[in-house]
């Protein structure tokens, strides 16, 4: 289809094949209920589908005893979005979403020293990498005693697959909040490597990489 497009012939494609439509579409319809209520480039098209698909569903966590730490903080929520903030179900391979974690403190007094961990696991139980606030370069000093952290991941390195994902924070470096399979991410297919095709297997992490050829001389 690709090389029929090349050749100047107008190609229509309609499918749920996200890496296709990406890498092969110059322009992108999006219809609900036959009218019109997006049109452009195709991952800005794709990503309004998608979040307008979603439950918009907050992972609630305040009310789990299954969690380990002194209580100095409680993660009471965490929701996943895309780039603009809307809450989505289902992220794509390269796309920027984030993690908006919602927080409490102990008797409602400021948190010195936070430092959160988001850590992702495939569903049979294979690490896959972790996100450090602390690590990354972003400690948190002082913060408010209830409000939100974000977890930006950018181009997310994630091949298509159900991951689950720990939620692990510590205060002054003591661990204050632990919990275990806190939530989950499902990954589709996207154009990860900007080639209109993901050939790789299901779950598992991705690397962008380039190739090369060395003639004999």
């Amino acid at each position: 289809m690709g090389d029929v497009a090349k050749a100047g012939r107008t190609v229509v494609l309609v499918s749920h094949n996200m890496a296709a439509m990406q890498g092969m579409c110059t322009k992108c319809y999006l219809l609900k209920g036959g009218q019109l209520v997006a049109e452009g480039v195709p991952r800005t098209v794709i990503e309004e589908y998608m979040a307008g698909a979603a439950s918009g569903e907050v992972v609630q966590l305040g009310q789990r005893n299954d969690r380990q730490g002194t209580g100095e903080i409680r993660i009471e929520e965490v929701t996943i979005c895309d780039a603009k903030g809307r809450p989505i179900d289902n992220a794509l391979c390269g796309q920027n979403i984030s993690f908006a974690v919602s927080y409490r403190s102990r008797n409602d007094k400021p948190i010195s020293r936070l430092d959160v961990h988001i850590t992702f696991y495939t569903t049979a139980g294979h690490f896959m990498f972790n996100c450090s606030s602390e690590a990354s370069g972003h400690p948190f000093d002082v913060l408010p005693p209830k409000g939100q952290v974000f977890c930006h991941i950018p181009e997310l390195p994630l091949a298509p697959g159900r991951y689950v994902f720990n939620l692990y924070s510590t205060v002054g470096g003591v661990i204050a909040d632990w919990v275990q399979q806190a939530g989950s991410l499902n990954v589709v297919s996207g154009d990860y490597f900007g080639t209109g095709q993901l050939k790789t297997h299901n779950e598992g992490f991705l690397v962008k990489n380039k190739w090369t050829v060395s003639s004999p001389s």
